[in-house]
């Protein structure tokens, strides 16, 4: 065939020195005139490059555009034909040349055309280096036309190397010679013979060279700018429309059948559209649509012709594809209703459809019949049949018989037999085809079944277009013979045309723009002029050759070759997702195909599909469900998931035998997991609506089993293949793997894909053992191996074979892929995300299609039998047990990967790849750490799980995973005696030098007991108090019990409470300090910091902590910590604290009405909390989690006298309460006769009366139980039952005289505090024997108030003021303790005179108490045998056991300075260096790093900080604390100064700076979380690219055999590209900030704190974009009931310091104060949409920060709604950061899905912010 044996260079012709033979000479022929202009003609010598004419008619405009090309012929002037894309510039161009006989050098030109394409080119032969003459040069030296086409597409500055060839008609060539103008030749021969011109390397221009540049003009179209130096070389033609007469006589011309109504209506339907340029609307704004032109009108019409039948909507839409054109689809309603307008004018079908819907239900036409046709020549004969009748047609077909596709039943829906017909239409008309579709709806078995019911099929070819693909590729290859000589091979498009097959172009939206622009002559005109002089002739014109006396063997030696009439192209794309100016569906492209749309097919048709695949398949209906609701949810929200009909089809496989786990094929298919919150949690509810049930049974007890032939998993099986030698033996992964439950799942899951041959996408974070999975898998079933690893250099041919340079001639070797496919391995590729999506976009062709063309020409295929061919052709067979495994990270930030799973993921079998559960991970860690201790493993999984949490939420970036777990525990097993913060250090250490990172990780940690922090490495002592055992007990008193007559009267009370609700429970930052933090091992756990003044302390049953707290001296609160009566695993610590925060219930009504807060009393009562008020008296009971109160009105009691030894009690209380009582779920009340009870549980009180003189006045009450009370009067001591209602006299002998009084112990809660002078006894009770412990002699113990002890269980807690001890016995250990009380933080805070010291036990054994400020509280751990153990734990975990000392270190650890002048001395600013050079100590420069003494940064100390942009050296904590005190001071004192300075430059006060401060330090971490995920934004988008046909770089290897000839531009380098789609425009993302500053948010901003979070909201904004600048710009606007537009921020002038800050923040909150009432929410949506559009952005977003008081302004949500969706140019989100009751919730739930957010803490802004920006792809 001439495809293998004519496509080689004819040296013969173009060799160096080879002279013109004379039989070339030209000879008159004669002339022609046209309008009065004469041109001479002259007889071609090589008539096979003078084109045919046929292409325009002969009409008068036609006409006159060729005189005036003859005129400028006349003069020597070369032409630029300017006009709109489409061949009518070109066919002008061509019939110039047909009229004047002219030989044409045809040049397309592209992005990739270099100097060598057209000079000349380098070639090797016959080991001498050749120069051939490329179309420039053969066009001057033999006087022919050279045309350039697409100017605008070659990259700036190459064309200029023909400038002076034009202006003075001169060159210099490479080969030496010089072109030489006609002019300056004869001059020469009056001198020189032409032998001697020759030899001197003087080569003549003809006279009759001419150029015809043809381009675009730029601006309007894409591409590059004429340079003005070649602009004034031509003389321009602007090719104008033809007039409207015009048009309608060449419709009538080409369409004779065609109604006159329906050509008017054509050409009307053109005027119409055009007139909308540079004209106006209503609106009166111009509009832009692309072109539609005549010869558009003419296809158009051709169809129309043909197929008379079909509405005139359904053929423009295949010549003129709108519903393709991303114009249509996200364009301004205005175009949208323009276009509308103008095709009901003409009564034409409304255009704007849905993205998921076909245009069309029914195609007009049916297929009657396909046969092969009678002739010479094979053809076949399509019979189209309407109801109208039938219609035959002729056209082209493959050479194989008519057949099905073996898949043939997939396409046999009414859906895609319209698309077929519409196929077979297009083509009888010989007219390419395109199929546009989303990835997975079938474009693919639709072209291969036309290709096979046409006789194409098994001949056809698939190219598979990726970005690096350029025309070349397509057409003609560039290789060595085995002599080392260069030739040209011809690639498959070649091929495909003079062999007359069919070539499906996969992927064409893929290629880089201009490249398919460029082979425009091939698709429309039917020929081409190849790199190597190749012409390829359309056949008509071939014929017209031989007709004309040519054979083809003299054509075939002129490399002159006929295109097949048969040949056809069938390009296959994805529908255009964005609006881009430059979209490849316009322009020249939009001519070269007829169009159509692919939709995946209705829920039906997608019905009788599956049923086709598997008639009894249990799952069909629910999936149907599923992808119907799947569908609407698209089309209401583009950021929810669809399936496409290939996982449609995948899932109703992989679910045939085994339906139950139709849930886990869904949630695979889709990545559920990793997709979007809201847009899982929607999916989700989906899922659960349709009953779509998870099955967890696959999961439990499975095993590997393993025999010689057979391998199980679970359930799964799978056959072992012999390895077939060594080698392959080698290639098995051999790897330790340790079996947990949650891999073999997973194993189990991939061994049953492996076995269904398909292949494999395993998505995951880094570390989570997809390689290990992988390989686990490979080892068991002994299969070999080929790994290929990718990343952002990876090129197609890395990919599948690599070229090398071996003996001076080009040597393909063979890539892993390649070597697998042959041999059968399985292939992983690592790192598939990495690669560029057009590299790795080509295994769909190997995947889905069984097909790929390899660089060299070969062709992997599925069988060679099929397609006929050998591997002597190339061919090279897809072995069956080849398999594909890829291996990918999850897409979108922080991994910064491409999205392949978007791009390709849809051929493969999906697997999330999670870091495994809590029991896995602990089988795992287990295995690699035998020895680790099991509560180091289960903190560490625990924190570690904690971390993924905050990942999930977007408070962390990085993710941590099970690798780093690993090797902590690797480390740990290894050297023991490092600890296990040294060995977390060895992880987190990344994080060290990002604080608020640093703070989040470590307060993780230390939530479970594990100290991640720099203290604890080198500081380790154990600092427990010391434990001084009591004496044995001796007896103190008896007790005996007489019953009185006394009598007892219970009666209820009815006391109704005034309830109250708290609707919002603000929370506030409160401190909490870790004990032993500081590498102090002691008893305190924590010490936290009071939002005030201290009054009591209440410690609930549930662990939760309870203070009353008075903020502002007379408003009282309670604070509480929220707790867990838990241990935490490492430290077994009794008590755990939610760290960050405290919920407060302010209570200033309740001290308002209760006369104020001095003498309310706090007390536990259960899990409630109850607040006593003596003066009302009134009592209030809490529930601070449900947050309701009950207030209760306490009846008067007559009150005693006060008794000295009562010091607790109020000389003006009426009440008094007995704090004993609240242990057993009571709260007593007593006065002088009588007691109020009430019972917390039944929320009952009752009254308790006595009627007797016996007792006398009460003076104290003690509570014993549940029903007994010991009552003290000044008669004796009782014991009341008020359950029995009787009442026993407590007389007591007491041992010793220096006993006054005994208070009688409690019964339940053995101890007290017995008043001595000398002694502190600890009291017990047993058999009414009352026993204590004599505290040792030498202990001084003062006597102590009441209120300064307490005493729970067996635990006495003692608070001593004058030395700030905590005191504690412990009656069951019989053990005594004195403990330091101190101040952590705020050391100088002075406490308030009235100070009372608080003190509570809680039920755990942990003690609380208030330090001397009052104002923090302590927590302390009081069980001593729980300390012993958790000191062993500590010291393992804080340093190893050998106390903190690691291997090797030593036991020296002091800094030694070899110079005295290196230690820290004097502090100063430092020398400025001019050339910035980094400087790493040294104590000179200004601006270094490590050092000390002058300003920088990681130093050891220095008066400030300077960043002059270079790497961070980080001197240790160590060196930090050696520096001297007065250093430190005047360091410190230093930065103060120069502070100042900087706000004096800033004109900000200290005042303002620390408003600012204080405000911003609220907001600091999540400031710095943002503008890390903000910062994932640019490096994705900042991806350089290659830059091809450089003079330096890296050699291209599709460019071997132009360096092996010494071509220059060989080299490819990174760099910025202008025409990558992520980078083409340079657009920003716009977005708008708009705020409430409405007149509510300072109304309730003390109730919630809603103003404070808008304002912490805008400070977070306005800091946190700093640095993105060159990607975003954003607005920030307010509204509030005086104006919806109040200018906070204008777009590109965000503030710059503190103090632009600070102003507008300023600027929000006076608007709030000052403002009207009223809200113009509604207003400022569509003012802040209006701004995001004013300009042209890649992205618009507008977000509405505000609270959800709108439905008392008569605000629907369902008209926020609306104003969402009125510009689906704008994405539009609210966020409520607060609200009245549910008004906030059911806003949202009525806004779009993930369009509405309730966010009432700030804290929680970026994860909703990171939740949006990833659900619109902005951090991807």
């Amino acid at each position: 065939t001439v495809s293998v044996l004519y496509w080689k260079m004819l040296r013969s012709i173009h060799r160096v020195n080879v002279r013109p033979n004379k039989k070339w000479a030209r000879y008159a022929r004669g002339e022609v005139t046209l309008g009065g202009v004469t041109t001479g003609i002259w007889k071609p010598s090589n008539p096979q490059l003078v084109p045919v004419d046929g292409y325009l008619p002969n009409d008068k405009e036609v006409l006159m555009q060729v005189r005036w090309m003859m005129q400028k012929h006349n003069l020597g002037q070369d032409v630029y034909l300017m006009g709109p894309p489409g061949p009518r510039r070109r066919w002008l161009a061509l019939k110039f040349c047909h009229a004047l006989m002219k030989e044409v050098e045809y040049l397309s030109l592209s992005r990739d055309t270099t100097e060598a394409d057209i000079k000349q080119r380098r070639e090797m032969w016959d080991g001498n280096l050749v120069f051939v003459d490329q179309p420039a040069v053969r066009a001057a030296i033999n006087g022919r036309v050279l045309i350039l086409d697409g100017v605008e597409r070659v990259e700036r500055n190459v064309l200029p190397i023909i400038n002076n060839l034009l202006e003075n008609r001169e060159m210099s060539l490479e080969d030496g010679r010089f072109l030489t103008s006609p002019d300056r030749w004869d001059e020469l021969l009056l001198k020189h013979t032409e032998e001697e011109l020759t030899s001197m390397g003087l080569v003549k221009v003809s006279r009759e060279f001419r150029v015809l540049a043809l381009g675009l003009p730029v601006p309007r179209y894409q591409g590059t700018p004429l340079d003005p130096p070649l602009r004034s070389r031509f003389q321009c033609l602007g090719m104008e429309p033809s007039s409207l007469g015009a048009m309608l006589a060449g419709v009538r011309a080409k369409a004779p059948k065609l109604s006159t109504t329906d050509s008017e209506t054509m050409v009307g339907f053109l005027a119409g559209l055009a007139s909308a340029e540079g004209g106006g609307t209503d609106q009166d704004q111009s509009q832009h649509f692309p072109d539609i032109l005549e010869e558009d009108l003419l296809l158009w019409a051709s169809l129309a012709d043909a197929f008379p039948h079909d509405p005139l909507i359904d053929s423009l839409q295949r010549v003129y594809p709108y519903s393709v054109m991303t114009d249509f689809k996200n364009d301004d309603n205005h175009s949208r209703e323009f276009f509308t307008d103008v095709l009901q004018r003409y009564s034409l079908h409304d255009p704007i459809y849905s993205a998921d819907k076909p245009v069309t239900a029914e195609n007009t036409y049916s297929i009657a019949s396909i046969e092969e046709g009678d002739g010479s020549i094979r053809h076949a004969v399509v019979t189209f049949k309407s109801s109208e009748g039938e219609v035959t047609h002729t056209c082209g077909c493959g050479e194989t018989p008519f057949k099905y596709w073996e898949q043939y039943n997939v396409v046999q829906v009414e859906s895609f037999k319209s698309v077929l017909v519409n196929m077979y239409k297009d083509h009888v008309l010989g007219r390419h085809l395109c199929l546009v579709g989303p990835p997975g709806c079938g474009k693919s078995a639709l072209a291969k079944t036309f290709a096979y019911s046409l006789g194409y099929g098994p001949n056809m070819s698939t190219l598979h277009c990726h970005w690096d693909m350029s025309a070349r590729d397509m057409l003609q290859r560039r290789m060595t013979e085995e002599n080392g000589n260069t030739t040209w091979q011809a690639a498959s498009l070649t091929n495909a045309a003079v062999e007359g097959r069919l070539v499906i172009l996969d992927g064409v939206d893929k290629l880089q723009p201009g490249v398919l622009a460029s082979l425009g002559r091939l698709f429309i005109d039917g020929e081409v002029t190849l790199y190597d002089g190749t012409v390829l002739r359309r056949s008509v014109d071939y014929q017209k050759l031989l007709a004309e006396g040519m054979t083809r063997e003299e054509l075939t030696a002129k490399n002159v070759f006929e295109v097949h009439p048969a040949f056809r192209i069938i390009a296959l794309a994805q529908t255009p997702a964005d609006a881009k100016e430059d979209s490849w569906v316009e322009g020249e492209v939009q001519r070269f195909f007829n169009w159509q749309r692919v939709h995946t097919p209705p829920v039906a048709e997608l019905e009788q599909i599956f049923l086709g695949v598997d008639p009894s398949s249990e799952v069909i209906p629910s999936l149907m469900m599923l992808h119907n609701k799947l569908v609407h949810e698209h089309v209401a929200d583009a950021t929810m998931p669809s399936m496409s009909l290939r996982q449609l089809l995948r899932i109703v496989k992989g679910c045939a035998s085994k339906p139950q786990e139709l849930h886990a094929a869904v949630a695979d298919t889709l990545l559920v997991d990793i997709m979007p919150q809201f847009a899982a949690d929607r999916v989700a509810a989906i899922i659960k609506e349709l009953n779509i049930r998870s099955f967890d049974g696959s999961n439990k007890d499975i095993s590997v089993h393993k025999t010689e032939t057979q391998l199980s998993i679970g359930d799964a099986s799978s056959s072992l293949i012999p390895l077939v030698d060594a080698e392959e033996a080698a290639l098995v992964p051999s790897i330790v793997f340790h079996d947990n439950p949650e891999h073999l799942a997973a194993l189990r899951k991939l061994l049953i894909d492996l076995n269904g041959n398909d292949n494999i996408l395993l998505i995951g974070k880094q570390g989570v053992g997809k390689n290990r999975l992988v390989d686990r898998l490979l080892q068991l079933l002994e299969r070999p191996r080929q790994y290929v690893q990718l990343h952002r250099d990876s090129t197609v041919a890395s990919l599948t074979v690599r070229p090398e340079v071996i003996g001076g001639k080009i040597v393909w070797e063979d890539a892993p892929l390649v070597t697998a496919v042959k041999k059968g391995h399985v292939l992983v590729v690592d790192e598939i995300d990495k690669a560029p999506l057009e590299v790795v976009g080509i295994l769909k062709g190997l995947i889905e299609d069984k097909e790929l063309l390899l660089s060299d020409g070969r062709r992997i295929v599925a069988s060679t039998s099929e397609y006929g061919w050998s591997e002597a052709d190339g061919a090279v067979p897809i072995h069956p047990n080849f398999r594909l495994i890829a291996l990918a990270n999850v897409p979108g930030f922080p991994f910064l990967g491409n999205d392949f799973f978007a791009s390709c993921g849809d051929l493969f079998r999906c697997h999330l790849i999670d870091n495994p559960n809590r029991q896995s991970k602990m089988e795992v860690l287990q295995q690699y750490g035998p020895n680790v201790p099991t509560f180091a493993l289960n903190s560490m999984i625990d924190a570690f799980g904690d971390l993924d949490k905050l990942v999930s939420d977007g408070l962390l970036a990085y993710p941590y995973s099970l690798r780093e777990l690993v090797a902590v525990v690797k480390h740990l097993q290894k050297y023991p005696d490092d600890g296990l913060v040294r060995s977390l250090r060895n992880v987190f250490d990344f994080d060290s030098f990002e604080p608020e990172t640093k703070e989040l990780v470590h307060s993780t940690f230390e939530a479970h007991g594990i100290p991640l922090n720099g203290k604890t490495q080198s500081i380790q002592r154990n600092s427990l108090a010391k434990v001084i055992h009591l004496p044995a007990p001796e007896l103190i008193a008896k007790l005996e019990m007489e019953e009185t007559d006394e009598q007892v009267f219970v009666r209820p009370l009815q006391l109704k409470p005034k309830m109250w609700e708290w609707a919002h429970s603000p929370s506030t930052d409160a401190t909490i300090l870790e004990g032993r933090e500081d590498g102090v091992f002691d008893e305190r756990l924590y010490t936290i910091t009071a939002p005030g003044p201290v009054k009591g302390v209440a410690t609930t049953l549930n662990g939760s902590l309870h203070a009353l707290v008075d903020i502002q001296d007379t408003v009282p609160v309670i604070v509480s910590w929220k707790g867990k009566n838990l241990y935490a695993p490492v430290f077994s610590r009794p008590c755990s604290l939610d760290h960050g925060s405290c919920k407060i219930l302010e209570l200033a009504t309740f001290a308002k009405n209760n006369g104020g807060v001095a003498g309310c009393s706090i007390h536990a009562v259960g899990n409630e909390v109850a607040l006593f008020s003596p003066k009302a008296p009134s009592l209030l009971i809490v529930d601070p989690d449900k947050r309701i109160g009950y207030n209760f009105a306490v009846p008067l009691l007559k009150q005693v006298e006060q008794t000295s030894w009562q010091p607790f009690k109020s000389a003006e209380a009426a009440v008094n309460l007995d704090t004993t009582s609240t242990e057993f779920g009571l709260v007593v009340l007593w006065g002088t006769k009588e007691l109020n009870v009430y019972h917390a549980p039944s929320r009952k009180w009752a009254e308790v009366m006595f009627d007797g003189t016996a007792i006398g006045d009460i003076l104290d009450v003690r509570t014993v139980s549940k029903s007994e009370i010991f009552i003290l009067t000044k008669t004796g001591i009782f014991l009341a039952n008020i359950e029995e209602s009787k009442v026993w006299t407590v007389n007591s002998s007491v041992k010793g005289s220096d006993w006054d009084s005994i208070i009688p112990p409690r019964a339940v809660y053995p101890g007290t505090f017995t008043p001595t002078s000398t002694a502190f006894i600890a009291g017990d009770v047993t058999n009414n024997n009352v026993t204590g412990r004599r505290v040792p002699d030498g202990i001084d113990l003062k006597l102590l108030p009441s209120s300064h002890h307490t005493a729970v269980r067996n635990k006495i807690l003692a608070r001593r003021s004058d030395d700030h001890k905590l005191l504690l016995v412990d009656t069951t250990e019989a053990t005594f303790k004195s403990l330091a009380i101190k101040d952590i933080m705020n050391k100088n805070t002075v406490p308030p005179h009235d100070a009372v010291p608080a003190l509570a036990l809680m039920s755990n054994g942990c003690a609380v108490v208030t330090t001397p400020s009052n104002r923090q509280l302590s927590i302390f751990d009081t069980n001593s045998q729980r300390l012993h153990g958790e000191w062993s734990r500590w010291a393992s975990i804080v340093g190893g056991t050998s106390g903190g000392k690691g291997e090797g270190e030593s036991e020296d650890m002091d800094f030694k300075y070899s110079n005295s002048d290196i230690k820290p001395s004097e502090l100063k600013h430092g020398k400025e260096d001019p050339d910035n050079t980094p400087h790493v100590g040294g104590n000179t420069w200004a601006g270094g790093t490590g050092g000390t003494d002058t300003a920088g940064l990681g130093g050891k100390v220095g008066p400030y900080r300077i960043d002059a942009g270079h790497p961070v050296h980080q001197v240790s904590d160590e060196a930090k604390a050696a520096v001297p005190q007065h250093l430190k001071d005047q360091a410190r004192q230093m930065g103060k100064e120069a502070l100042k300075k900087r706000l004096n430059e800033i004109q900000m006060s200290e005042q303002e700076s620390s408003m600012y401060n204080k405000a911003h330090d609220a907001v600091r971490r999540e400031v710095a979380m943002l503008q890390t995920m903000l910062k994932g934004l640019r490096s994705t988008e900042g991806e350089r690219v290659w830059l091809k046909n450089q003079t330096d770089g890296v050699w291209d290897e599709g460019k071997l055999v132009e360096g092996m000839t010494g071509e220059k531009g060989v080299f490819k380098k990174r760099g910025e590209s202008k025409d990558q789609p992520s980078l083409l425009t340079g657009k920003k993302k716009r977005i708008v900030f708009c705020m409430d500053c409405s007149a509510s948010m300072f109304r309730f901003n003390g109730m919630d704190h809603r103003l404070d979070r808008i304002v912490e909201t805008a400070i977070m904004v306005t800091e946190a974009f700093k640095g993105v600048e060159d990607k975003i710009e954003y607005s920030i606007i307010g509204h509030s009931g005086d104006s919806p537009d109040i200018p906070l921020v204008e777009f590109n002038k965000a503030p710059q310091n503190k103090k632009e800050r600070l102003e507008v923040v300023l600027k929000m909150v006076a608007h709030t104060q000052y403002c009207w009432s009223g809200d113009n929410t509604l207003e400022s949506m569509q003012v802040a949409i209006k701004k995001a559009v004013e300009k042209e952005g890649d992205q618009h977003f507008v977000f509405v920060i505000s609270d959800a008081n709108l439905r008392r302004y008569g605000i629907s949500p369902h008209t926020i709604a609306k104003i969402m969706r009125s510009d689906p140019r704008v994405n539009v989100y609210g966020i409520f950061i607060a609200s009245l009751g549910q008004e906030a919730e059911d806003i949202k739930r009525t806004l779009p899905a993930g369009h509405g957010h309730v966010c009432y803490n700030s804290n929680d802004l970026p994860t909703v912010l990171k939740r949006i920006f990833l659900s619109t792809n902005l951090l991807k």
